[in-house]
């Protein structure tokens, strides 16, 4: 969990995601909510990569 923790902090979601996979299932059934939103999020910024580029590309 302080690993998650550690790369949240940090701003590495796909990181964050990585040591969640290493969890014990129980944890992973307790944090199905966590993982969800994290997985949100991850997606989120994706989106937001991919039109910041693409501004920047559009800009020349």
């Amino acid at each position: 969990m302080a690993r998650i923790e550690n790369k949240l902090t940090n701003g590495d979601f796909k990181g964050a995601s990585l040591e969640w996979q290493a969890l014990p299932e129980e944890a992973k059934t307790a944090g199905a909510d966590f993982k969800t939103k994290l997985d949100q999020r991850i997606r989120v910024e994706g989106l937001i990569d991919g039109a910041v580029a693409g501004a920047m590309t559009n800009q020349g």
